[in-house]
This record gives structure tokens, C-alpha cells and sequence, in this order.
């Protein structure tokens, strides 16, 4: 599995900066939570699976990042791979945080041994262009159920993602 969040539990660690503000106690559980990676250890947990997982946090280009890690994943073992992107704005009180949009989540099992095609993805620098998704979610959504390509700029790189079927 692979969990991707752009700020992972950030809404709980805000409850536990506002607890330490008004000297109130910190509750043990929120704060073993509060981790980008207890969404990998709850689901591990709850499934009773012992298989590896990973927990992949890089800004607005989050998404991109964690389907790279899951084909890492794939490729190297022969079993499917969960990926799980979740983001939801921070709070204000951090401020204006680049490109934010509002809360989604988008799941996706990479299995090499049942795939009917596959994804690419191609990552330049940034150019300006046309026809861009406003969130790298909203580029592979597209992507993979219109088997169209899609394109989402970052600050600094463009990543168009492709959906090929495998031959008949």
C-alpha cells in the first residue's frame, strides 16, 4: 500500500497545537495519529496485513510522486499495489498554501498480472500550454476514465499522463 496525502493528518495536529496553545492536555491517541504514515499503520491494522507500506508526502505534486512509488512497489514484487491519495485543504491558520483545492481522495490498485493497459507519465519543465487539469487528481481522473491525455502544470515541472492499451 501506498498512502499519499499532500498534508496527512494536518487537521489533527492542529487540534494538538491548539490544545498546547490553551496549556490543555494532549490527548496520546490524537498524537500517535497526528503521523503522515498512521493512515498505512490503521490499514495494516485493520486488515491484519504485515505487507509493506508507504507513506509519500511532496506538496502540490504529491499525487504524481505516489503513483511513481506504487509502480516502484509493483514492478518489484508480483503483488498489486494500493494506492490511496487523500488531500484536504490546511486550515487557514497556516495561511495562503499554494494551489490548494478542496478535499479529495482517489484510490488506485496497480495489479501488473490483470492490467488491461497502463499509465505513463511524462514529467518536463514547466511549459506554458493549453487544456491543464487544475490538480494532478483531477489529470489522472481524467486520464483513466476517458483513456485521454492529461496534463497538469506545477510551479516548476509539467506532468502529462497517458493511457495505452495493451495489444489485442
Amino acid at each position: 500500500m501506498v498512502f499519499a496525502s499532500r498534508h496527512g493528518e494536518l487537521a489533527r495536529t492542529t487540534g494538538i497545537l491548539e490544545a498546547i496553545q490553551t496549556a490543555e492536555p494532549v490527548s496520546p491517541t490524537a498524537f500517535s495519529l497526528s503521523v503522515l504514515n498512521a493512515a498505512t499503520g490503521i490499514f495494516g491494522i485493520a486488515r491484519a496485513d504485515r505487507s509493506p507500506a508507504t507513506a509519500v508526502a511532496a506538496g502540490t505534486e504529491t499525487l504524481g510522486y505516489g503513483l511513481l512509488e506504487a509502480f516502484a512497489q509493483c514492478d518489484a514484487s508480483p503483488s498489486p499495489v494500493l494506492l490511496v491519495y487523500a488531500n484536504e485543504p490546511a486550515d487557514p491558520v497556516y495561511g495562503d498554501v499554494d494551489r490548494e483545492q478542496a478535499s479529495e481522495a482517489l484510490a488506485i490498485l496497480l495489479d501488473a498480472q490483470a492490467a488491461t493497459g497502463y499509465l505513463t507519465c511524462e514529467v518536463a519543465p514547466r511549459a506554458v500550454g493549453a487544456g491543464c487539469e487544475l490538480t494532478q487528481s483531477a489529470a489522472v481522473r481524467r486520464c483513466l476514465t476517458a483513456r485521454t491525455d492529461a496534463t497538469w502544470q506545477g510551479r516548476g515541472s509539467s506532468w502529462r499522463w497517458s493511457w495505452r492499451d495493451h495489444a489485442a
